[in-house]
């Protein structure tokens, strides 16, 4: 038996410290540069958030503001891999706990969230995947994630502008002198409240596009005619 295992341990690595590490802060630059291709903010728009502010306040318009947070992870800490052969994850997230309106005061969501992940679903799926239909013909499973699956569509609800972190900032707002630039924030970025919510209808249209539809009882289960495929989200 192999003295190594994989735990699937990531250790949080602070911002700081990541920085000074060149394969941690590629990482978070990665992801950083993966948001950018999706268009996740409107750049053109770029405004000082205290005249967004008061723009808003003076016209009764309903903004929400907020902040990204960059995280960074070492991936199968566990290891205890020398430096040069350890991997990071870097992930830029909304921070969901701190938005605020136009006013200054907290944000109001919806309570509403995304369908319930049943229990029992997940293991009809796993019996299924082990069960056979006859001598000669047995079921199989697989598991997979979607790639970037909220960051597929674009934010709902009120037009919520963000603060960038500095170190990606444009050349030209250090020029400009911008003090706390905010662009609005176009991409449902993981973090936000809703950002569940506003993925699960996306999902559940792709799939019935293709011939998926919906069982009878559990909102995270489809069924469709390929095959005799199940999927369960």
């Amino acid at each position: 038996m192999s003295e190594h295992y994989f735990a699937l341990i990531h250790k949080a690595i602070p911002l700081q410290e990541a920085k000074r590490i060149p394969a941690a802060r590629e990482a978070s630059d990665a992801e950083f540069q993966k948001l950018d291709k999706r268009g996740f903010v409107d750049w053109s728009r770029v405004q000082e958030k205290s005249d967004v502010m008061a723009y808003a306040v003076e016209n009764g318009i309903e903004y929400h503001f907020g902040d990204l947070m960059t995280l960074c992870h070492e991936k199968h800490a566990e290891l205890n891999l020398p430096q040069q052969k350890k991997v990071y994850k870097g992930r830029i997230v909304f921070r969901g706990d701190i938005v605020k309106d136009e006013t200054g005061y907290m944000g109001i969501f919806s309570e509403q969230g995304t369908s319930s992940s049943q229990l029992e679903a997940a293991e009809m799926m796993d019996a299924l995947a082990h069960s056979s239909v006859d001598d000669e013909e047995e079921c199989g499973g697989e598991e997979g994630d979607a790639i970037g699956a909220y960051t597929q569509v674009k934010l709902g609800g009120p037009l919520t502008w963000i603060t960038i972190p500095k170190e990606y900032w444009p050349a030209s707002w250090h020029k400009m002198g911008y003090v706390k630039p905010v662009v609005p924030l176009l991409c449902n970025l993981y973090g936000h409240p809703l950002a569940g919510l506003y993925w699960e209808p996306h999902c559940r249209k792709a799939l019935f596009s293709i011939g998926f539809k919906s069982k009878d009882g559990s909102a995270c289960t489809s069924t469709a005619k390929i095959g005799s495929t199940s999927l369960y989200t």
